[in-house]
């Protein structure tokens, strides 16, 4: 089993996560797994534009972030109660929900 904590090429964390999540998550595929990546979960449709092309990518790499945050979690030595700075790391986290909560507010009041 690979670590998250491996050094390698910058391009090479999702197959590094992939591995070490193949065995351990719930039905053995981290979310990029196969038919997860284009939209493909979101529904894609011949008649999507560029924006929800663009929208569709970035939520995909969103779930990503998360799911690689949380799969560290389960790595003692990465867990966020041995990190030196642990509150400055909350802090941060709560920033990007705070920003993550405006978007959503905004798509909500976007009319159809």
């Amino acid at each position: 089993m690979i670590s998250l904590m491996d050094t390698g090429p910058a391009t090479s964390w999702r197959r590094r996560a992939r591995r070490s999540g193949d065995r351990d998550r719930p039905g053995g595929r981290p979310p990029w797994g196969a038919g997860a990546r284009r939209g493909a979960r979101r529904g894609a449709t011949a008649s999507d534009t560029v924006a929800d092309e663009r929208i569709a990518e970035s939520l995909t790499a969103l779930e990503d972030a998360l799911w690689l945050l949380t799969e560290s979690e389960r790595t003692p030595a990465c867990a966020l109660e041995n990190a030196v700075r642990r509150h400055d790391h909350v802090a941060d986290l709560r920033r990007l929900v705070h920003r993550l909560q405006e978007l959503l507010l905004r798509w909500e009041g976007t009319p159809p």
